[in-house]
C-alpha cells in the first residue's frame, strides 16, 4: 500500500483527523516529491552540462526555476479559479485543466525552463544543463 492509502484510511477510521495529521503528512509527502525533483534536476544538469556551466550557477538555476514555477502555478490556479466558476460541468473543467498545463508546459519550453522542478512545483521548468527536453 502507499502512503495515500494508508493516510486516507487512517482518516476514515478518524485516527488523527481531528487533528489533521493525515492531511498535513500527505501535504508534507508531496513537498518531499517537489524537492526530489528539483534536486535531480540540479544534479542532471551540473552532471551533463558539458562543464560550461559552474556549479554555483547551476545551483543557483534550480532554486531560480523552482520559483519561477512555484509563481507560474499559483498565477495558473487564479486564472483557473476565475474560469471554473463559470465551467457548465466536468467536461469544461477538465479542458480547463488540460489547457492551462499545456500553454504552461509550452511557455515553459519558450523560455528554456523544460525541465521537471517547475512543473513539480507548480508550472515553469527544471534545471537542465542544455535546456529542454526530459
Amino acid at each position: 500500500p502507499t502512503l495515500l492509502d494508508n493516510m486516507l484510511d487512517l482518516q476514515a477510521r478518524g485516527l488523527g483527523a481531528e487533528r489533521g495529521i493525515p492531511s498535513l503528512l500527505l501535504a508534507a509527502a508531496n513537498l518531499n516529491s517537489v524537492l526530489a525533483i528539483v534536486g535531480y534536476g540540479v544534479v542532471f544538469g551540473g552532471v551533463f552540462s558539458g562543464g560550461g556551466r559552474p556549479a554555483w550557477q547551476t545551483v543557483g538555476l534550480g532554486g531560480l526555476e523552482l520559483l519561477c514555477g512555484a509563481g507560474a502555478g499559483w498565477l495558473g490556479a487564479a486564472a483557473c479559479l476565475s474560469v471554473w466558476r463559470t465551467a457548465r460541468d466536468g467536461a469544461d473543467r477538465h479542458g480547463l485543466l488540460v489547457g492551462g498545463a499545456t500553454v504552461l508546459l509550452l511557455a515553459s519550453q519558450r523560455v528554456d525552463m523544460a525541465g521537471g522542478g517547475g512543473p513539480a512545483g507548480g508550472g515553469g521548468g527544471g534545471a537542465r544543463g542544455g535546456g529542454g527536453g526530459g
